[in-house]
């Protein structure tokens, strides 16, 4: 079973928000998510937000507003 950051991980990966594992930890610590309260995604997942980090990353492949 894949931890919360592994799902976060692999979803910043297939949508080439990153190329790399190592590039998509640096997303999870460094980019702040406007829509979430500007909190990174480590931050919301040390929070048990994860699903809001998934959620907010499926808008952004879908076109929304990132």
């Amino acid at each position: 079973m894949k931890s919360s950051k592994e799902k976060v991980i692999r979803k910043v990966r297939d949508l080439k928000l990153a190329v790399n594992d190592r590039d998509a930890e640096r997303w999870l610590l460094k980019e702040r998510i406007p829509s979430l309260e500007d909190k990174t995604a480590a931050e919301l997942i040390l929070q048990g937000n994860a699903d809001a980090v998934l959620e907010y990353l499926e808008n952004v492949a879908t076109g929304g507003y990132a």
